[in-house]
Formats: C-alpha cells, sequence, structure tokens
C-alpha cells in the first residue's frame, strides 16, 4: 500500500507527498477554466503545460494566515490537453452529459459556544459514520463532465473531545480544509472540472478566508469579506449557463427586507443576462422542507428559505430551468404546479444527517403554490445527473445501489424507485 508523507511545518500547515499533491481545474465567470494547485513549503510556482506549451503559474497571494501558497494558471477554451507536474488535467467537454452533484461533505463537530452545554454538542463519528471519502470516490468512477459542490465543505468547527471518535485538526485553516474535504476529494478532484458554490459554513465568521483564497474562481482580493455579499456569476461552459449565487447569508425562516432587497436585486441582475435553459446553483434552497432540531410537535417546518422565496417573488428569473442547492442535510426534489423551475437539494454527501422528514409532498402548499410531483431519500450520497432527449435522468446513488431515480424535463418530475 502507498505511503502517504505529512509533514507540519513551522508555519504550521500540513505540506503534501508528491503522490498526494492536491490540483484541481474550476470554472468560473469567464470562459476560461482556471487549474489551481496547493505547494509544499516554499517552492516556487510549478508550470503549466497546455497542449505541448509550458508556461509559469502564478502565485494567488497574500496567503492567509495558516493556509500554505497556491498556484493557479488560466486554461483558454480549446485547450486539447493540460498538466501540472506531469498530472493530466481534466477539460471542460465540448457538451456535458453527465453532472455529479455533491453537498455539504464534512464531518460535524460543532464548537461549543458561550452558554451552550455539553449536551448541545454535536459530534459525528468521523471513523464510521462519515462517508464522504467512499462517497466521492463512487462520484469519480461514474467518469462525470463536471462536479458541482452545492456548499459546506468544513464542519470540523471545534476540538474534538478525549477519546470522541473525531480526532484531528479544527477550525477553518488549511489543516481541517485538507482534512475535511480535499484530502478524501482527491481522486474526484482529478476526475473532472468544478463548479463550487459558496455555503453558509463559508461565512466570513468560519470558512470565509480559506473559501475566498482556495475555492472562489474570481481574482483573489484579501479584503473579501468587507462586503457582506458577492455578487452572482454565470459559468458558460459544456453547452450550458450556471448562474452561480452566493445564498451564505440568507436567513431561513425570518426574512429581513434588506436581505430580501439585496437578493431580489441580484436576482434582478441574473435576469438580466437572459438566461435560456440555466442551472440556478445557490447553498440554500428557494422551496423545500426541513424539520428543526428539538421540534417534536410538528413533522416539518414551514417551508424554506422565507429570504429568497420572498426575493423570487418580487424578482422571478426567466430562463431557468432547475434550482440546485445543499444546505439541508437529505436529498429532496421538487415540482410545482406554478411551472416555476424544480428544486433539487442535494445536502447528503457527507455530515450528520438531518431529522427524519416523512412524505409525500405530492400537493403540499409551499411559497403560493403547490408541489405537483416530489423525491425524497434520507441516505448519504451523491447525485447524478445524465442528459436525456429533452431533459436529464436524476439518479441519487447510495453507498451501495441507486436509491431514487427521476426524469427532470422542463419543470416537470416523475421519480420512481
Amino acid at each position: 500500500m502507498r505511503q502517504t508523507t505529512l509533514l507540519i511545518l513551522a508555519s504550521g500547515w500540513l505540506t503534501l507527498s508528491a503522490q498526494e499533491r492536491i490540483t484541481w481545474v474550476l470554472l468560473g465567470p469567464e470562459r476560461d477554466a482556471i487549474a489551481r494547485t496547493v505547494l509544499s513549503g516554499s517552492e516556487p510556482c510549478p508550470q503549466i503545460v497546455l497542449d505541448g506549451r509550458s508556461s509559469p503559474m502564478r502565485a494567488r497571494t497574500p496567503a492567509p494566515a495558516g493556509f500554505p501558497p497556491l498556484c493557479e494558471a488560466a486554461i483558454p477554451p480549446g485547450t486539447r490537453a493540460a498538466s501540472v507536474n506531469a498530472q493530466a488535467l481534466p477539460l471542460p467537454a465540448a457538451s456535458f452529459k453527465r453532472i455529479v452533484v455533491i453537498g455539504d461533505t464534512g464531518c460535524r463537530v460543532r464548537e461549543l459556544k458561550p452558554g451552550d452545554s455539553l449536551e448541545d454538542l454535536e459530534i459525528q463519528d468521523c471513523d464510521t459514520d462519515w462517508k464522504f471519502k467512499p462517497i466521492a470516490e463512487a462520484a469519480a468512477a461514474r467518469q462525470p463532465d463536471l462536479v458541482i459542490h452545492t456548499g459546506d465543505y468544513v464542519y470540523r468547527e471545534g476540538p474534538c473531545p478525549p477519546g470522541k471518535p473525531c480526532q484531528g485538526p479544527h477550525g477553518f485553516q488549511w489543516n481541517t480544509w485538507y482534512t475535511d474535504f480535499f484530502q478524501p476529494a482527491n481522486k474526484l478532484l482529478r476526475a473532472a472540472p468544478w463548479i463550487f458554490v459558496r455555503g453558509n459554513h463559508e461565512s466570513c465568521e468560519q470558512g470565509g478566508a480559506g473559501w475566498f483564497y482556495l475555492l472562489d474562481p474570481r481574482p483573489y482580493r484579501p479584503a473579501s469579506c468587507d462586503t457582506e455579499y458577492s455578487e452572482p456569476y454565470s459559468v458558460k461552459a459544456g453547452g450550458m449557463d450556471f448562474q452561480v449565487l452566493d445564498s451564505s447569508l440568507a436567513e431561513e425562516l425570518d426574512a429581513k427586507k434588506k436581505q430580501v432587497a439585496e437578493y431580489a436585486r441580484q436576482l434582478r441582475d441574473i435576469g438580466t443576462s437572459k438566461p435560456q435553459g440555466a442551472w440556478l446553483l445557490t447553498h440554500q434552497p428557494f422551496w423545500a422542507f426541513r424539520r428543526e432540531a428539538g421540534d417534536s410537535k410538528r413533522n416539518e417546518t414551514d417551508s424554506v428559505n422565507d429570504t429568497l422565496q420572498k426575493a423570487w417573488r418580487d424578482s422571478p428569473v426567466s430562463g431557468i430551468d432547475l434550482v440546485l442547492s445543499g444546505h439541508i442535510h437529505i436529498f429532496q426534489v421538487l415540482s410545482f404546479a406554478d411551472g416555476r423551475p424544480p428544486q433539487l437539494v442535494v445536502g447528503n454527501s457527507g455530515t450528520e444527517m438531518s431529522r427524519r422528514i416523512k412524505g409525500p409532498f405530492q400537493g403540499r402548499k409551499i411559497a403560493r403554490t403547490t408541489v405537483a410531483d416530489a423525491g425524497l431519500a434520507r441516505k448519504h450520497g451523491f447525485a447524478e445527473m445524465n442528459r436525456r432527449d429533452g431533459g436529464w435522468q436524476l439518479d441519487l446513488h447510495g453507498l451501495k445501489e441507486v436509491e431514487l431515480r427521476c426524469l427532470v424535463t422542463g419543470p416537470k418530475l416523475s421519480c420512481a424507485k
């Protein structure tokens, strides 16, 4: 078995062996793909080889405290082959036919806050109950053209109590990002280009520094968290249009006028691009059901997200075929009687599952409409979207089998086991 070498430098971050070097390709608002690689120590940025021609990658600076050097380079459209450190890079296909979707992937170790008791401490068994690595490897084996992560990458907020099955780094520095995301995702990072969505665990109070440095596709600004909201952007690749909306701050059950106005403005901005057949990618779902912790009297809470629902009511966007989100730690897919785009929720790819809710959802009222059809599963896994004539076949993969299969055709949805 190949040995993995991990060293902790005086800087405090993990440095990786050559075999475990983390390199990935992400898609952003321009038509170029972007290659990024994490360095070990103070070595210079490597060369990227594009169709046989070498050029230096550039440093993404300055690195936040507790993070290693990171290098990046654009991969222009039409590039046939690319590599970094002799590792071939996955390039965007001319047409995306198979898309893998994962979300909410880290191992849950909640930080005790002032006033909390030990009973409030949520600890997931990171040895046996955290399934992200086998999920990521199973997803890589599907050979996708694209991977979409719906947000929330780092969940190890606080220290693991002695004797509990969650030992390892915590907080929002590189060692935790590596342990909670990059190491278990490494095979999937090598399999396809990615679109990353910002989740509430990447807020500026939590993992925001790592998010803007490691995963945000735009030029790096250390002061990115000086503003509350980041702007939406469009990814056009594989013959598709993905509209990416940062909903990390959206209040779920108690909408504030200021937030509703801001998200309505961002939806109007998306609408000005006149999307056609686009997917709207955003961490918090516009229309979904969940059950609150401690809610013993009702099976479900009111639908979420109140802020986004009111923003959509003020600024509906035409030309959206699907809303794709995470945040709720189960799998849900809903279509609606009024013809608004279906809502897909994939937040079941590693972290502790949300409380159980029961269907059927068909006929249930939500945000001034009615659920026309629905699918629900409370299993760890990932979603796979395969292009079919006029739509997409949606498979929810568990760890052993396909748990649910649906067909999404425009605003229509039909699901079966």
